[in-house]
């Protein structure tokens, strides 16, 4: 999450995706999130990235760097986060619609994205 940190350093608008565990999630479960002004709109979904809580790597990080005023948050529940080279079942059938999430979220963010081939997993 530092070195999230750090690519964000300066910007105003950033988009994370990982994998994220949230409570009471499923594996394969898509998630996106807005932190905007120091919190994210609703309540902090607990999210870790990981095993580390992305709002506190948000907190300890702000003093040492310019923290951007919003920060998109894509993500998608693994089914476990062990060390592998492929992905596990739950999460290869819905990575197509994390993939979606990040295109509309770079539309929205004011990406032309007409001449962008469609990316799929297959």
């Amino acid at each position: 999450a530092f070195f999230a940190l750090e690519a964000m350093d300066g910007v105003d608008r950033a988009i994370v995706v990982d994998a994220l565990q949230m409570p009471g999630s499923d594996p394969g479960d898509t998630h996106r999130m807005v932190y905007r002004e120091g919190a994210f709109e609703n309540e902090d979904p607990g999210i870790h990235m990981h095993d580390f809580s992305f709002t506190e790597a948000l907190d300890a990080g702000n003093p040492a760097y310019e923290v951007p005023d919003e920060i998109v948050v894509l993500g998608m529940t693994p089914r476990d986060l062990s060390a592998g080279l492929t992905l596990s079942d739950p999460v290869a059938e819905n990575i197509d619609d994390l993939v979606e999430l990040g295109r509309e979220e770079l539309v929205r963010g004011g990406a032309d994205l007409a001449d962008t081939p469609e990316v799929t997993s297959t």
